[in-house]
């Protein structure tokens, strides 16, 4: 349930159903939202998708998040993943799309050949997205070749924008997932089976873990303030530094239908 307390952007659901919710609905594990003032179930159909009435496609869509709160007359804005090809542009894996409720608009957030991410949850107002992947997510850049999950181990990311990117974790042979974000975006948690904070967790056992973004003046950003032997990690203790940078591009909607192809 998501939505802004006022009657305009409030009482909104998003679901998914194996059953159709509506007549001529595409066939499929499909993502709907009900709005309880109006009584209407919808598909999350809009105009960046190029099939007729705008529908999304057959397939599975899985893990639907949805924003509290929104941008004035752009939310809520619904979190969710599919393999389907929803913007007609070759995507087959696991990706990440967003949909905007009012003034209806698809995005999608990753467009991985190799891998997969999945169970995308948002902040208030649809800044930051965090998600857990398999895949290589950052973009190699000119000082550094990469790559930053060569093992495809199931990491969580951060991402602002379509460009901005956090790897909050770095790890093998264990997996991070199963992200929340608060509603400011600077505050995840998510559960582990990692030794995140070296020696606390040797025996791989899941556990859940805390990452919080806090300005300079902030005591836990000090090594004093921050003990490993407590359970913390931060940059100056040096036992933690995140990963950041920009994403690979998104192949553009309905891209196979033109010429030049994708």
């Amino acid at each position: 349930v998501g939505g802004y307390y006022y009657p305009r952007q409030c009482n909104i659901i998003a679901f998914q159903s194996d059953h159709p919710q509506i007549p001529d609905a595409p066939a499929g594990l499909q993502m709907y939202n009900f709005k309880r003032i109006s009584g209407e179930v919808r598909l999350l159909a809009a105009r960046q998708v190029p099939l007729p009435g705008n529908l999304p496609p057959d397939g599975d869509y899985f893990t639907p998040s949805i924003s509290s709160a929104s941008n004035f007359a752009r939310g809520p804005f619904i979190m969710f993943t599919t393999a389907a090809d929803v913007l007609n542009n070759g995507s087959t894996n696991l990706n990440v799309f967003r949909y905007r409720v009012f003034h209806p608009m698809m995005t999608q957030y990753t467009d991985l050949d190799v891998g997969s991410a999945v169970a995308p949850v948002i902040s208030d107002g649809g800044r930051w997205i965090a998600f857990e992947s398999d895949g290589e997510i950052l973009l190699h850049d000119r000082e550094d070749a990469g790559p930053y999950n060569a093992d495809g181990n199931w990491e969580i990311f951060r991402l602002r924008g379509l460009r901005r990117v956090q790897q909050i974790t770095q790890t093998a042979g264990c997996e991070n997932t199963q992200a929340t974000i608060l509603d400011k975006g600077v505050t995840l948690t998510f559960r582990s089976t990692c030794d995140l904070i070296p020696g606390l967790n040797p025996a791989g056992v899941p556990q859940v873990f805390l990452y919080m973004q806090v300005t300079p003046d902030n005591p836990l950003a000090t090594a004093a303030a921050c003990q490993v032997g407590d359970g913390c990690c931060n940059e100056a203790n040096g036992c933690y530094n995140v990963l950041e940078g920009r994403k690979y591009r998104v192949s553009k909607p309905n891209c196979l239908a033109r010429p030049s192809g994708c």
